[in-house]
């Protein structure tokens, strides 16, 4: 027979608060947050000029191109939505809020449905016989395995259920 303890069962903690696995996502929110910004003006600073925009879409200048100017304002539009998104999400994950592990599904899955549509879309309806094919592909596969480990992740962890409580 076994003695009964005098002292009550204490429960094993459940994991929770930013830590564990997910620490590494905590870190690409705060580095991927001014990455984003940096290559966004980085990329898209020379669009803001009217000057390039009339270049582009006026017929009698050389630089005539409105498939290349639709091009770019998809990706401004598209880049814009997500540094946003990515604010957002960054706000919601440091706070814990409940809604931070949906917002981040969203985000990882929006940000591969961005750049699959670029690739796509840009491979069609632009020639360009010095673009690097290979490096976009690869980098659509490292974004097609980021989202097929961290949204399993946000869906079924119990650090995540217990970190992200706050309404």
């Amino acid at each position: 027979m076994s003695e009964l303890s005098p002292y009550p069962a204490i429960p094993a903690p459940q994991p929770s608060g930013i830590g564990g696995w997910l620490l590494l996502p905590a870190i690409s929110l705060f580095i991927g947050l001014p990455l984003l910004v940096y290559t966004f003006v980085d990329t898209f600073l020379p669009f803001a000029d009217l000057e390039v925009w009339s270049a582009l879409l006026n017929k009698q200048s050389p630089y005539y191109n409105r498939t290349f100017a639709a091009i770019v304002a998809w990706e401004i539009v598209a880049n814009l939505f997500l540094l946003f998104l990515l604010l957002w999400l960054t706000a919601l994950f440091f706070r814990k809020q409940s809604r931070a592990p949906d917002i981040y599904i969203f985000f990882m899955a929006c940000n591969f449905i961005i750049h699959l549509l670029d690739l796509i879309v840009t491979t069609v309806l632009i020639d360009n016989p010095d673009r690097d094919y290979l490096l976009e592909v690869l980098e659509l596969i490292r974004l097609a395995c980021v989202c097929a480990i961290w949204i399993p992740y946000f869906r079924t962890s119990v650090r995540v259920k217990n970190t992200f409580t706050r309404t």
